[in-house]
């Protein structure tokens, strides 16, 4: 499991917390090839960036939302423990491709969300983006970093 993995009740200074990198990220449909949606998204990649997610935070914007850069591949498990709003999960693979979705995950819970497929990118977006954009399995992620 990943997300929200690590206590913290340790001491961690804003530093080792603070997102830094950006990415400006489409969602491209498998079949046409249009683009379904832009979205700006902060890159977690650290391991303490990707415990902390979107946790503590009171809103998110639409078009808005995070990508996890995991170091390496496997079949990830996220749930929303110390998170309030209620998201969208999407596992992304190797190819970018994106593998699974979970729609309106329930604020707070400890129930895992878990990857049937090896990913290496998590997207967390408000939830309903992914329906109201029409984002299905097979589509594919294509992001820029921006400072």
């Amino acid at each position: 499991m990943i997300g929200c993995k690590k206590p913290f009740n340790q001491q961690f200074s804003e530093e080792d917390l603070t997102f830094k990198y950006q990415a400006k990220a489409y969602i491209i449909d498998q079949n046409t090839l249009d683009t379904l949606s832009s979205i700006k998204l902060q890159i977690a990649e650290t391991d303490l960036q990707i415990a902390k997610g979107l946790m503590w935070r009171d809103s998110l914007l639409p078009n808005q939302g995070m990508l996890f850069l995991l170091k390496h591949n496997y079949q990830a498990g996220f749930y929303m423990k110390n998170t309030s709003i209620p998201l969208d999960i999407v596992y992304v693979d190797s190819t970018n491709s994106i593998t699974q979705i979970y729609e309106n995950t329930t604020p707070y819970s400890d129930s895992i969300y878990q990857s049937y497929y090896v990913i290496d990118k998590v997207i967390e977006v408000p939830a309903g983006t992914t329906s109201k954009n029409n984002w299905k399995a097979g589509d594919h992620l294509i992001y820029n970093h921006i400072k």
